[in-house]
């Protein structure tokens, strides 16, 4: 069965190799980049494509 994908935009404020630090506007969370696809919207924001269940984890849905 296909995962379910949830699409949110965040700023990005830091990066490493494995993951990002995300900002919502309200809450950050590092999302690890093997979970998530990253497409540059303009600036430091980026649209973050994720599977539902870690956008539950990180409380960002």
């Amino acid at each position: 069965m296909d995962q379910i994908r949830v699409e949110i935009y965040v700023e990005i404020k830091r990066e490493t190799d494995g993951a990002v630090l995300c900002s919502d506007g309200v809450s950050s969370f590092w999302l690890p980049r093997s979970q998530v696809g990253l497409r540059h919207v303009k600036g430091n924001d980026y649209a973050v494509d994720m599977p539902e269940w870690l956008a539950i984890k990180k409380g960002v849905v």
